[in-house]
């Protein structure tokens, strides 16, 4: 590699370390708002512990649900136009 990219390549690091300290120390820092000082320091409260019950849980059957309900089929004259698209 030739020793002007390694020359170049130290200026420009340099000139942006130089660009970067100017940039900070230069900036006028305008001052916070009292609102959002407010809201900036607000801190939620803390959340309760979870209450342990000393139930067990309770197993289910389909007894408790009932019978499922019956749905019946379509026809298959309503499917037909939806087997031709899918076969076309």
């Amino acid at each position: 590699m030739k020793m002007t990219y390694w020359t170049l390549g130290a200026a420009l690091a340099g000139s942006m370390s130089v660009i970067a300290l100017v940039a900070s120390t230069d900036w006028a820092v305008d001052p916070v708002p009292e609102t959002l000082a407010t809201v900036g320091e607000y801190t939620p409260s803390a959340m309760p512990s979870p209450t342990v019950t000393s139930t067990r849980f309770q197993r289910l059957s389909l007894a408790d649900f009932g019978a499922p309900p019956v749905v019946p089929r379509a026809p298959s004259s309503y499917l037909a136009p939806v087997n031709e698209t899918l076969t076309a």
